[in-house]
């Protein structure tokens, strides 16, 4: 068997064009035997995303000299000043719709006339397959034929997704196999050979052709088989290789995901000569990639399955009693099939077969056949699931033709949504995204995940997670790419600060200061986000009544600062706070407190996520408890013991670990941080400083000027606030004081 190496497709109109044309010039007539009659044929079709093919053709006599000029617009475009051809080719024309005007100025010197006409340069054509492989413009369009000059007849084509490639299933004389051309219809590459392949399909991200491959004969017994695209020429894995559980399957069609395809499931029979030959489909399976196949619910007696991008099942179904043919629709799921096709006139009889889906997945093209008339190729506007379908029409130029699948040149660029906080007080982070795409499927697109200027990681639509991430901002970036290397882009920045305990209560981002005064009010000072405050805010008054208060930060899950606080019957309360610089109304969580004589915020000791409580009973035993949820305690840990007369908080993280520590000064006025491991436990312990007696209050409020890990807040024994900056590894930074006269509170936090 000889191969050609690289015979091209050429499109019928120009050679008949060409052939008129020498006509015309070798056996004229004079000019003024003939009336001339204009306008006599037109063509377009699409050739690139920015340029189409436009043919018109005319009479034309001796000495004849023609001007063809673009009036679509305000003024006219001279597209060619002096022609003495019977026709005009061009390929450069702008997509949409144009009015052209040709003027013949006729040799003997009589007056000029002219001719005009209205065309669509389209994106989109269809391609199917009869005695020649011809394209039709969608509806609303002219259409122009296109056929291979080659010995053997093209059928079934397909388009590959990045829209520069048709795989075409050519038949020889004991043979149909597929070849790989480009747009144009230029053969690039033999894809098989040596038996009879077809019905080609290319993977939603192009790397992968799906076939049918029969072994003996066109009409010998079906299976399905893989080429992979991206093999290099010679390897072994560019072999075709049959999908395990695919025999007796035929006719693949991908799913969106690109993980599985649509196939017809065949009987078998004997031809009466010990021959097994194809007796037909009998419905509809999905075969997964490793084999897996399953029927495909509501189905049976379907063929042609054509599957769209988001996931709908066209497929056709004929009905030997009634002689009709129709397009079925379901879904991946097999949820009940819905007729689509127009019921056909009274008294007549129309088969519709052979289905196609457009790449964006709203428009059917289908093979039709109206009683005794020839098959034609026509699309369908698909209005909603179960509704009449819109536009069914029969496209021009199709007729004796089959196997219908589309060009589109032009590609809709992925749209990424990335959806991300936009500060954490956690180094872990939870992002999303989600990508629509008008005409790929999912599986066709590619997507990477980025943080700042690491290397992108291949990633899929979904949760994202973040592990480790160290205090400050970070540029979160997805960029997905389609196939046709159209790419799509999102980012968000996202601060972590692991140090900010985020006792927010007025939902500014910045963490609050709460403070008793002597009579029982207590008051809430917004922090600024710099290490000073806003105008305070009253919370509430008679909190006299409370013998310990704890601002723990959010404890209920709303991304709110909460109030905890003990009676002096033991009773422990929650203050969820409502986001406007108070609380709203409170609920018991505890009792028995009262054998706790020092009570105070955790941080995330354990690592769980949220904030805990630490405790020290009257025996010196420093418990942790650990909360989760709505406020709920998990079950209680010792961390120590020896713990009286220790002053002590939980300020977060200050070794810059990515631990929560535990900050504690001891009788002798020494500061000291106990080290987290992670895990509700504290290892050694490393001196902040000394003289600490002269502080009488102590708070912890995480990153409070939000510059550099967390810190530290302390009132003298004169009243003045001061903010020790905190150094990220376990010190603390020169002092400063940030506000005066708070000697009258007995509680800060």
């Amino acid at each position: 068997m000889t191969f050609q190496s690289g015979p091209r497709f050429l499109r019928v109109t120009i050679v008949a064009l060409v052939a008129l044309a020498l006509t015309g010039l070798s056996s004229a007539v004079p000019a003024s035997a003939v009336t001339w009659s204009g306008i006599t044929s037109e063509r377009v079709a699409a050739l690139t995303p920015t340029g189409g093919t436009v043919i018109l053709g005319w009479a034309s006599q001796t000495g004849d000299r023609f001007a063809v000029a673009d009036v679509s617009g305000a003024a006219p475009v001279v597209r060619v000043a002096a022609l003495d051809a019977s026709g005009w080719t061009s390929n450069a024309e702008t997509p949409g719709t144009h009015t052209y005007r040709v003027t013949r100025t006729p040799g003997d010197g009589s007056g000029s006339s002219g001719s005009e006409v209205t065309v669509l340069v389209p994106t989109r054509e269809l391609l199917v397959s009869g005695s020649a492989l011809a394209t039709a413009v969608a509806p609303t369009s002219n259409a122009s034929g296109v056929t291979f000059d080659t010995a053997m007849t093209p059928g079934h084509a397909a388009m590959s997704p990045d829209r520069k490639h048709l795989a075409v299933a050519f038949t020889g004389a004991t043979f149909i196999e597929l070849w790989l051309t480009d747009i144009a219809g230029n053969r690039q590459r033999q894809l098989t050979q040596g038996a009879f392949d077809m019905d080609p399909d290319f993977s939603p991200d192009g790397r992968t052709l799906a076939f049918t491959r029969r072994s003996k004969a066109s009409n010998g017994p079906p299976a399905v088989y893989l080429l992979d695209l991206t093999a290099p020429a010679g390897d072994p894995s560019g072999e075709p290789v049959a999908v395990p559980g695919g025999t007796d399957t035929a006719m693949p069609s991908w799913t969106p995901t690109g993980d599985a395809v649509v196939v017809e499931e065949h009987t078998l029979t004997d031809d009466g000569n010990g021959n097994q030959v194809d007796a037909g489909p009998t419905g509809l399976a999905v075969l997964t990639r490793t084999g897996q196949r399953t029927v495909l619910a509501g189905t049976s007696g379907g063929e042609y399955p054509s599957v769209s991008r988001t996931g709908r099942v066209a497929f056709g179904r004929f009905d030997l009693a009634t002689g009709q043919g129709d397009i079925w629709v379901t879904d991946l799921k097999g949820a009940p099939a819905l007729r689509w096709s127009p019921t056909p006139p009274a008294g007549t009889s129309s088969v519709y077969v052979e289905p196609a889906w457009d790449p964006q997945g709203d428009t059917i093209a289908a093979t039709f056949h109206a009683g005794a008339s020839p098959g034609s190729t026509g699309p369908v506007t698909i209005a909603a699931a179960g509704a009449s379908p819109q536009g069914w029409r029969t496209a021009e130029w199709t007729w004796d033709s089959t196997h219908p699948s589309w060009v589109d040149l032009i590609d809709a660029a992925p749209v990424v949504v990335l959806s991300a906080p936009t500060t954490s007080r956690y180094s872990a982070v939870t992002a999303s995204f989600s990508v629509a795409d008008g005409d790929d499927g999912v599986g066709g697109l590619g997507a990477t995940c980025q943080v700042d200027t690491r290397v992108p990681q291949p990633c899929t639509p979904g949760t994202w997670t973040l592990a480790d991430l160290a205090d400050g901002p970070h540029l979160l970036t997805v960029r997905v790419t389609d196939p046709a290397g159209r790419a799509g882009e999102a980012k968000r920045t996202v601060v972590v600060d692991t140090g900010t305990r985020l006792s927010d209560f007025n939902g500014d981002g910045f963490t609050d200061l709460v403070a008793r005064d002597a009579a029982g009010t207590l008051w809430l000072y917004p922090g600024n986000g710099a290490g000073g405050f806003l105008p305070r805010h009253q919370i509430g008054t008679g909190w006299n009544i409370m013998t310990a208060i704890v601002t723990p930060g959010d404890v209920t899950g709303d991304a709110v600062g909460d109030i905890l606080a003990r009676d002096s019957a033991g009773r422990l309360w929650l203050y969820p706070g409502n986001g406007k610089s108070g609380v709203s109304t409170r609920r018991q969580i505890g009792s028995g407190w009262n054998v706790m004589n020092a009570i105070t915020n955790a941080a995330d000791l354990n690592g769980a996520g949220g904030p805990d409580l630490l405790a020290r009973d009257t025996a010196g035993n420093l418990w942790l408890y650990p909360l989760s949820g709505n406020a709920v305690f998990g079950a209680r840990t010792r961390i120590g013991t020896g713990w009286n007369g220790y002053a002590f908080r939980g300020p977060g993280d200050l070794s810059g670990d990515g631990r929560a520590d535990i900050l504690a000064r001891d009788p002798a006025g020494a500061l000291w941080l106990y080290r987290g491991d992670g895990a509700g436990h504290v290892t050694g312990r490393s001196r902040v400083g000394t003289g600490w007696l002269v502080m009488n209050g102590l708070a912890t409020p995480g990153n409070w000027d939000r510059v550099y890990g967390n810190d530290i807040l302390a009132r003298d024994i004169s009243g003045r606030l001061w903010l020790y900056p905190g150094t990220n590894t376990g010190g603390v930074q020169t002092r400063r004081q940030v506000g005066a006269g708070w000697q009258g509170f007995s509680y800060i936090g």
